[in-house]
């Protein structure tokens, strides 16, 4: 390549590079909700309800004060008050439901006459009656006063910081936790915001440390990252020109891109180095691009392919992200073979000495018993895959200390139920008192269900004030000055709110069935079953399926690859092995951990795939290669010195890169990180020590 070339490929990379750059900052960012299939059963039943109860989207806002405290006292009760008037003027708050609309309701006549158990914030005479009346106590505040649950109806133009400064206006005796979509969305918001925007620059500078300490020079080990934080950059800029959003799950691809791509570079200037000892700075790019560019061609190609596996999935997140991925490992595959050399034909990396260095040999004491205790592992790993939960919680994405997760712990603990679980109701004409008696059973049957803690419907506002459900029904179109009922009934449609602390998709999945069962018995009201939970739960629909068909369909694909490129059958099953052991060790890790097959765990087997078969490639490219002149026992011990060093370094900066999820906000991350890491020191382990004795099987000399 001639110096005028080189130039122009880096000008047109470099302009083209600025244009993408600009449209990064359009990029959009989806909610958690997005996830889920619409034309899952779930999804269209909750779009069902919600035409008959429109509703917008809900914060609960738990307040707390200490237990020998009241929220009854005035002070504390003008406190919360005074902030809750202010919340209703932030934009985006629609409505605010709390123990100030609470009323002490009685009915005479065919009137309703409320009488507020505050006025202004302050408690009057009779308040404490708050704490006696069943319609309020476990639903808007505990048994003994001391907190409350507050429901803030919100729209997308709400700002979450503005609702947190505004609480810090409370006394110091008093505690708040958020919780609902708009906190869930907001914290992923953040998180997939830092995964996109911050953390691919710092594993940009990790990487370039880790490849000094292997390169031994500064600007050596600048090219891998800084050609790889490009592909990403391309890769966000296409993206963001295509108008897709990003998620929990698309968010990774920079990381993905920087962490795996790099060590293209690696592997093209390590050889560059080697060949620079003995040669001008310009052939030595020619022979580091002749010798790299299969090995790095089938690395690319079998990575994408894995990535690729992706497009089976149901969920489309999930599906963009394996294209996507794909999409930034060839542009990053074009930059190794094209952007380097160029960088290198306009400056001279002279070889130096290498600072993280290896010495491999095969056939040592250590590898007899790293490979023993391999085999083992993998004998009694069908003992642990079999536990392995196939399950989802979307509070579990969230670290302990997370708002989200104390929210619900404490709402758990306080009111004894999280999400709302709703039996939707429909009769030909409206509900009268003969329904009453139906009712009551029904409610009864599912208030004694596991994982019941209670139902809450308009027969507890009928029973506690007196008022037949008829009348109720009658206010419900004609009072304003009861405008909760709305929230139970519309029309010739009545709902029931079944409270449950329960919050992972196969027990509310198992509660849903047990409802369904009991409401079946009541055909005359068309009754079904809609839910936040359920729907949530969706995300892990068919995630055991599309599991399996990533495995296999990545499997033969680089199978095949594999064969057409060697020619010979039983190379291309040798490269294998290093997959299939670290594939199965995955599920065996993920049991040991006690971490579910979910949405997150279940990308990394197809990941982990792509990734470690770059290992088997480039070793059996340098044993193709040196068994023309040596025999097999030679030439596999010969590859493992010559290529085993450049796969431990690799292995190195990937482990170091997910690593740094360890550190990311959200606890689906961090399990994402920990299970790459132990998938990738597998994958080296069982590539240097596996291969290397199965490319020695039948050794025999061969003359120079």
């Amino acid at each position: 390549m001639n110096k005028k070339l080189a130039v122009l490929i880096l000008i047109v990379v470099s302009a083209a590079t600025f244009v993408l750059l600009l449209n990064i900052t359009n990029l959009r960012f989806g909610s958690f909700e997005e996830l889920i299939p619409d034309d899952y059963p779930s999804s269209i039943k909750m779009a069902r309800m919600e035409e008959t109860f429109p509703a917008a989207e809900k914060i609960l806002l738990v307040v707390s004060v200490g237990p020998n405290d009241s929220l009854l006292e005035a002070e504390n009760s003008k406190a919360l008050y005074n902030v809750i008037e202010d919340l209703k003027k932030l934009d985006g708050i629609l409505k605010v439901n709390s123990i100030f609309d609470a009323r002490n309701v009685s009915f005479t006549g065919f009137s309703i006459n409320p009488e507020p158990f505050f006025k202004d914030g302050v408690p009057v005479k009779n308040a404490k009656k708050i704490l006696e009346d069943p319609v309020y106590v476990g639903n808007l505040i505990n048994e003994n006063g001391t907190t409350a649950l507050i429901s803030i109806d919100v729209n997308k133009e709400v700002s979450i910081d503005s609702i947190r400064k505004m609480l810090k206006r409370l006394p110091d005796n008093f505690e708040t936790y958020m919780t609902g979509n708009p906190i869930i969305d907001d914290e992923m918001k953040k998180s997939i915001m830092l995964l996109t925007y911050l953390f691919p620059p710092l594993l940009f500078f990790l990487m370039w440390v880790l490849y000094f300490l292997r390169l031994g020079d500064f600007r050596a080990a600048l090219l891998p990252p800084l050609v790889a934080l490009i592909a990403a950059l391309w890769t966000y800029g296409i993206a963001s020109m295509a108008n897709l959003t990003l998620n929990m799950l698309t968010s990774t691809i920079g990381l993905f891109i920087i962490i795996v791509s790099s060590s293209y570079g690696l592997h093209m200037i390590d050889r560059y180095m080697r060949f620079r000892d003995s040669y001008h700075h310009l052939e030595s790019v020619k022979k580091a691009i002749s010798d790299e560019k299969i090995p790095l061609f089938l690395s690319a190609l079998t990575t994408a392919v894995g990535f690729l596996t992706f497009v089976f999935s149901a969920m489309e997140a999930m599906r963009y992200l394996g294209i996507l991925v794909a999409l930034g490992v060839g542009i990053s595959f074009f930059f190794t073979l094209v952007v380097i050399p160029s960088l290198l034909t306009l400056m001279d990396l002279k070889a130096k000495h290498r600072h993280l260095g290896f010495k491999i040999q095969g056939h040592t004491k250590f590898s007899r018993y790293l490979s023993l205790g391999m085999l083992i592992l993998l004998l009694i790993s069908p003992l642990f895959i079999k536990d392995i939960e196939v399950n989802s919680d979307q509070f579990s994405y969230f670290k302990n200390n997370s708002e989200i997760v104390k929210a619900t712990e404490k709402t758990k603990e306080t009111f004894g139920w999280v999400l709302p679980m709703y039996v939707v109701l429909e009769k030909e004409g409206v509900f009268t008192a003969d329904d009453t008696k139906n009712l009551e059973q029904m409610i009864s049957k599912i208030e004694v269900l596991n994982g019941v803690k209670g139902v809450y419907s308009l027969l507890d506002i009928s029973k506690s004030y007196n008022i037949p459900l008829p009348m109720l029904n009658l206010f419900a179109k004609t009072d304003d000055s009861f405008s909760e009922l709305s929230e139970f009934i519309s029309g010739n449609f009545m709902r029931l709110l079944v409270k449950t602390p329960i919050t992972d998709a196969n027990a509310i999945r198992k509660l849903n069935n047990n409802v369904e069962n009991i409401i079946a018995e009541y055909p005359q009201y068309s009754p079904y079953v809609a839910s936040t939970a359920l729907v949530n739960a969706g995300i892990n629909s068919g995630v055991v399926e599309n599991q399996v068909t990533t495995i296999f369909v990545a499997f033969g694909a680089i199978a095949i690859l594999l064969i057409v490129v060697f020619r010979r059958i039983l190379l291309a099953l040798i490269a294998v092995v290093p997959i299939v052991v670290t594939t199965i060790l995955n599920f065996s890790y993920m049991s040991m951990l006690r971490m579910n097959l979910e949405v997150s765990t279940a990308i990394i087997a197809g990941v982990l795939m792509g990734l470690i078969i770059d290992y088997s490639i480039h070793l059996l490219s340098g044993y193709r290669r040196l068994s023309k002149k040596h025999d097999k026992a030679e030439a596999s011990d010969l590859a493992l010195r010559d290529i085993g060093p450049v796969i431990i370094a690799s292995g190195l900066s990937l482990s170091a890169g997910f690593s740094s999820l360890f550190f990311a906000p959200l606890k689906l991350f961090l399990d994402l990180g920990i299970l790459l890491v132990l998938g990738i020191i597998t994958g080296v382990a069982s590539t240097l020590v596996f291969m290397p004795l199965l490319l020695s099987l039948g050794s025999s000399k061969k003359k120079n």
